[in-house]
């Protein structure tokens, strides 16, 4: 996982894990099949669409939080920050404009500039 966030803690149960690191490795890497011996552990537990099923990504609800949870704070933040010294703040009103009327889902582009916005503001707060 190079470029994300890893959310969830599947194995909470420390014992679980101490077993399972005790497992000769030939147990835990079969070729290049990976999880095998957790996937046959669960076979006969799990639906096998479940087990041997495609990965799927996670997509946050952020365009429904920009329209309405977090639109005022993310509109204060990215049109009246210190990110207009490197983003036109036209450019940005325009981006907040199409997203509200749901024209364009503008949502992770609004997300990262509000982002951004803070880190500036934390940079500037911490020189």
């Amino acid at each position: 996982m190079t470029n994300s966030l890893e959310c969830r803690s599947p194995f909470l149960n420390h014992k679980i894990v101490e077993s399972v690191a005790s497992l000769k490795s030939g147990w835990k890497i079969n070729g290049l099949k990976k999880k095998d011996f957790l996937k046959k552990s669960q076979s006969n537990i799990l639906p096998k669409k479940n087990i041997f099923g495609k990965k799927k990504g996670f997509d946050s609800p952020i365009s429904i939080w920009f329209n309405n949870l977090l639109n005022k704070m993310a509109k204060i933040v990215t049109l009246y920050s210190d990110i207009n010294d490197f983003v036109k703040k036209k450019s940005i009103e325009k981006f907040w404009e199409e997203h509200e009327g749901n024209k364009i889902d503008h949502s992770f582009r609004l997300f990262g500039l509000t982002c951004l916005s803070s880190w500036i503001s934390t940079q500037k707060r911490n020189l």
